[in-house]
C-alpha cells in the first residue's frame, strides 16, 4: 500500500522547483489527488502531465486571497463529491 492514498493535497508554487518536487512526490506516494497550483498555467500542466492521472494543474496567484480561497473551495468541493 503506498504510504498516502487517499490524501488530497495542494501544492502552490507547484510549477517548478521545490513545489514541482513535491508534487511529483506527493503523486508518486500515492496521493489521490494533487492540485498543481501555479501563477503560469503552462508550467503546472506541464508538471501534471509528468505526474500522472492524479495531478491537476490550477492557475493561482496566491498573493489574490480571493483566488486562493476560490482554489480551496475547489479543492475541497472536488473531495468531498468523490467520498
Amino acid at each position: 500500500m503506498r504510504r498516502l492514498a487517499g490524501i488530497v493535497a495542494l501544492v502552490t508554487g507547484g510549477g517548478s522547483g521545490i513545489g514541482a518536487a513535491l508534487a511529483a512526490g506527493l503523486a508518486a506516494a500515492g496521493a489521490r489527488q494533487v492540485w498543481i497550483a501555479d501563477v503560469d498555467e503552462a508550467a503546472a500542466a506541464a508538471v501534471a502531465a509528468r505526474c500522472g492521472g492524479a495531478a491537476t494543474p490550477l492557475r493561482l496567484d496566491v498573493r489574490d486571497a480571493a483566488a486562493f480561497e476560490a482554489a480551496v473551495a475547489t479543492v475541497i468541493a472536488t473531495r468531498r463529491s468523490s467520498w
